[in-house]
Order: structure tokens, then C-alpha cells, then sequence
């Protein structure tokens, strides 16, 4: 596991107590509490599986606000084919990494 990783990883798990953060040492505080929050929800069993999961659903759902901001100046099934673009864009291959 990487830093930044870890950085993720252990407040999920142990929580963001500042003790935790004095004990950690090297991993600083992320100010994603939002991210710690929703993921926390998630099965400690294959953790990282549950995120890249979860991480391929935010993705997908980009879909949705792009076809609807793109039907408002395209044709319907053009912006059907960019709402796809947006979703297979290179940026979308950052889905299977926990960062």
C-alpha cells in the first residue's frame, strides 16, 4: 500500500481522530471528510473491491447530468453518444484507483 493510500485507507477503517493521525505519523490529514463518511458505510471484508465498486457507480452516474445538459443543445441521440463519451473518457480509467 502506497502513502496516499494509506492516507484513505486507515481513517476509513480506524477513524479521523487526531490521535489516530499523532500514531500514523507520516500520514497527514485529508480534509475529505465527505469521502471518509460515505466510504466508512461500506463491508470492511475486500474494502478495496467495495470503493473501486462504488468509485465505477459515481462514474456511470456522470452520464446522467451530461446527457441532460447535452440534450438541452444537441439532438437526443447525440447527446446520448457524448454523455458515453464522457463516461469512457480517459479520465474514467482513475475508477480502479483508490487515490
Amino acid at each position: 500500500m502506497f502513502g496516499d493510500e494509506a492516507g484513505y485507507f486507515l481513517p476509513i477503517i480506524f477513524g479521523t481522530s487526531p490521535a489516530n493521525y499523532q500514531k500514523w505519523g507520516a500520514v497527514m490529514e485529508y480534509p475529505a471528510y465527505l469521502y471518509f463518511w460515505l466510504y466508512s458505510f461500506l463491508p470492511r471484508d475486500n474494502l478495496h473491491l467495495w470503493i473501486k465498486a462504488l468509485n465505477a457507480i459515481f462514474i456511470a452516474a456522470a452520464a446522467l447530468p451530461a446527457y441532460l445538459i447535452a440534450k438541452r443543445f444537441m439532438t437526443g441521440t447525440a447527446a446520448l453518444l457524448f454523455a458515453c463519451f464522457v463516461i469512457a473518457m480517459p479520465i474514467a480509467s482513475f475508477v480502479r484507483y483508490v487515490m
